[in-house]
């Protein structure tokens, strides 16, 4: 039971905070492991690897996950319930490095190969072949995996109605941010910018910074394209600010790489500044 909390206590922390996401899932695995309880173990490795993703550290979040993956294959009764949050990871891992087959191959098992397909699972399935395809440009796509993802995180509403879940959003925060994206792509920025101004709400009532951060950094990316050169830096302060509260090394290196960019022609000392802040975050 105690295993199980910290489980929950995982997840929750593995995008909102990701330092107390490892400290929690390392305490899930001592647990766990003392019982030798191998779904649990797979579980909140795959939640660890999705706080080391959200820190920047992708090659940890890696490493962790095709851990679980191995591990998963040594339970009987094996489901995708229980290697679902490695799977979702290790996709959003091959995404951000390019590797767009790899990506999709890992949300397919989500989505479609799963020998119990629970609706978190074929929600995030779809939600993560979105985010692929917006990468990929393919953007009719893209919106039509939105929709489908939409459709199962509505019956994980259903679900949340009948007390199985906590009751937060009705949807994941990002699926907003990805939308926006491909609203953008087609030009439609006052579509994105709705968007992002809705789950920015959300989430600054929500206070979880990471989310916010990132609508803050994806909303300056949006004036940018736009030439809106003193709203670019005042939200991507904003997004500095938010990502700095919980060390989010990803927000960070998003807003100091914007600011870095959008001082370059108009203050070169604080454009040097944000230019070693990304590098130095790059290291790390």
């Amino acid at each position: 039971l105690r295993a199980s909390l910290f489980l929950q206590l995982t997840n929750t922390y593995s995008r909102t905070n990701p330092d107390s996401a490892i400290y929690y899932g390392d305490k899930t695995l001592e647990m766990a492991r003392n019982i030798d309880n191998k779904r649990i173990i797979v579980s909140v490795l795959g939640f660890i690897g999705d706080a080391y993703h959200s820190n920047g550290n992708l090659p940890k979040g890696l490493e962790v996950c095709l851990e679980a993956m191995a591990l998963n294959e040594e339970i009987p009764d094996s489901k995708i319930n229980y290697a679902g949050p490695a799977l979702s990871t290790l996709g959003d891992i091959y995404n951000d490095i390019g590797n767009y087959k790899q990506a999709l191959s890992m949300f397919n098992k989500l989505t479609f190969a799963a020998t119990t397909n629970s609706n978190a699972s074929q929600a995030f399935g779809h939600y993560g072949r979105a985010s692929v395809y917006e990468k990929m440009n393919l953007l009719d796509s893209a919106l039509y995996e939105l929709e489908q993802s939409k459709i199962f995180f509505s019956k994980i509403g259903e679900e949340v109605d009948a007390g199985l879940y906590p009751k937060v959003y009705p949807v994941t925060p990002t699926w907003f941010i990805l939308r926006s994206k491909v609203y953008s792509k087609q030009g439609k920025f006052n579509l994105a910018l709705q968007d992002l101004n809705d789950i920015l709400i959300l989430t600054l009532k929500n206070d979880q910074p990471y989310y916010s951060s990132n609508s803050y950094n994806e909303m300056a990316g949006l004036y940018a394209t736009q030439n809106l050169s003193d709203s670019t830096i005042f939200f991507a302060q904003k997004g500095l600010e938010e990502a700095e509260r919980i060390s989010y090394i990803g927000g960070m290196l998003a807003a100091s790489a914007i600011l870095a960019e959008q001082f370059d022609s108009l203050n070169d000392t604080k454009a040097l500044y944000y230019l070693k802040l990304a590098n130095r975050l790059r290291e790390q």
